[in-house]
């Protein structure tokens, strides 16, 4: 099994190029991934991590019920 383990803001950051992310994945040969998605996000001072996809901006943060 090849893999790029896991991307937490794949499915819960409109920003996030997803389709970017896929298809680096599929060039270099990563067959799996995993995805994170629900309710948890953190504020972009989280764990000092620039550009955190897991801290989506105002109004970018997808949810799978209207908000």
């Amino acid at each position: 099994m090849v893999t790029s383990a896991e991307h937490y803001g794949l499915v819960l950051n409109s920003d996030f190029d997803y389709k970017k992310y896929l298809e680096t994945m599929h060039s270099e040969g990563m067959n799996y991934t995993r995805v994170f998605m629900g309710s948890y996000v953190e504020i972009p001072e989280s764990f000092g991590i620039e550009n955190n996809s897991l801290a989506p901006a105002v109004g970018s943060f997808i949810t799978p019920w209207k908000g």
